[in-house]
């Protein structure tokens, strides 16, 4: 008989560890900037760091908590959500043995594709089984929807690469249309789900009117807002005032969040834990920083530099992935109890994800303003990327070990005793 614990665990292993695959794979592209590999092929690898890091560390760890935090306990659920989770953990490891070596071709294409079959099913057992009413299950069904949409974009690639367009502004909306959906729609109202479930588990009072306005005013934001991703293409005014529509949204749900958070729920009271309230506290600001940086985005000479500075643009994604999603997660899986922070090995693998997320993101920030920068100040910074790169994925390492390795035997030596 599969348990809904077991179930829980083997999801968040997987996810964890592809967390640190994704990690590693970021280590191997930062060390390539500081000493150039001969004939390495950096898209290859930089499609296998994105998709581990979307299909096999996020979607598997919000996956694994929707249904562990919003799923009724059932055995016919637990069995083929198990299921579920191996197929997954399959489709990711048939995509890390491929596009590294190979890029988007057959095999790759095969293992991506098996994967949104596989999401789709999950949203289908999903949508099956949790109460329609409940706010997070709201937010988690949009969050699912989104992520289906986003689905849209890499199906429109391999037509466009036909027609040989690939360096067109259609290739490029595509992908921007698979990255918007997901960050912003996917990533977003998964993370407010959880948000919302856990102060509902911790008897935390809020205004449950404001709460629906939040999930109101992002679903039409998170539409309105893809208008921004296509301001470097020249569009038409109305575009600019579509954009800027659904980030005044935005911010509007921003500015009730804070009240809900502060004022009526005041969430110091789960925040006990000092990792926690570090983790939650990058999370929070991280988004309310990116939700500010879509709202100026419609201004002309920052929508510029934004669109035509890759390290712009990395700074945006690395604040959704790290920032937000990623340290989110990890808070939530402190108040779970899925991560212990009582060891000394965990405690230094969190102080290294920790400080290699914030100083990560400045050195990015720093990258993103080329006019100040020499070849010697960048060649500094593509080392410090490469340390802070090697932070990170020694912090998960010391996590993933402390968790299943320590804990494991600490338990097996109790009961023993």
């Amino acid at each position: 008989m599969i348990s809904k614990g077991r179930v829980i665990r083997t999801g968040l292993f997987f996810a964890r560890a592809n967390f640190l695959v994704t990690a590693a794979i970021g280590v191997l592209l930062r060390y390539n900037t500081v000493f150039p590999i001969s004939d390495f092929p950096v898209r290859n690898w930089t499609h296998a760091h994105s998709h581990t890091g979307f299909l096999g560390w996020v979607f598997m760890a919000l996956a694994t908590l929707a249904f562990g935090m919003l799923m009724p306990k059932s055995r016919r659920i637990n069995r083929r959500s198990y299921r579920l989770i191996i197929y997954l953990q399959i489709a990711v490891l048939g995509m890390l043995a491929t596009f590294p070596f190979m890029g988007y071709a057959a095999p790759s294409i095969i293992f991506s594709t098996f994967q949104m079959i596989l999401s789709l099913i999950f949203a289908v057992l999903f949508f099956k089984n949790t109460d329609k009413k409940n706010i997070a299950s709201k937010f988690m069904k949009a969050g699912l929807v989104f992520m289906l949409i986003s689905g849209l974009g890499p199906l429109t690639l391999g037509p466009v690469v036909v027609m040989d367009m690939k360096d067109s502004a259609l290739y490029n909306m595509a992908i921007y249309f698979y990255l918007h959906f997901q960050y912003n729609g996917w990533f977003t109202m998964a993370v407010f789900a959880l948000l919302f479930k856990m102060l509902d588990e911790y008897g935390i009072n809020y205004n449950a009117s404001e709460g629906k306005m939040i999930y109101r005013l992002l679903i039409f934001a998170i539409i309105l807002t893809y208008a921004l991703s296509t301001l470097s293409f020249g569009p038409h005014r109305v575009v600019y005032i579509i954009g800027f529509i659904g980030a005044v949204l935005q911010l509007w749900a921003g500015f009730i969040l804070l009240k809900i958070l502060f004022v009526q729920a005041k969430i110091g009271k789960i925040l006990i834990n000092g990792w926690v309230k570090w983790f939650f506290g990058i999370a929070l600001c991280s988004w309310l920083l990116k939700i500010m940086m879509q709202f100026l985005s419609p201004l002309p000479f920052i929508s510029e530099f934004a669109y035509f500075n890759r390290e712009a643009i990395m700074t945006y994604l690395h604040l959704s992935f790290l920032g937000f999603t990623s340290c989110f997660l990890i808070g939530l899986f402190i108040v779970k109890n899925f991560l212990s922070t009582s060891g000394t090995i965990s405690k230094i693998g969190l102080g290294l994800i920790l400080v290699g997320i914030v100083l990560m993101e400045m050195t990015i920030g720093l990258k993103s303003f080329p006019q100040l920068l020499n070849l010697e100040i960048l060649r500094s910074l593509n080392i410090s990327l490469f340390v802070e790169s090697l932070m990170l994925f020694f912090g998960i390492a010391m996590l993933l070990f402390y968790s299943f390795i320590v804990s494991n035997r600490v338990i097996k030596q109790r009961r023993s005793s």
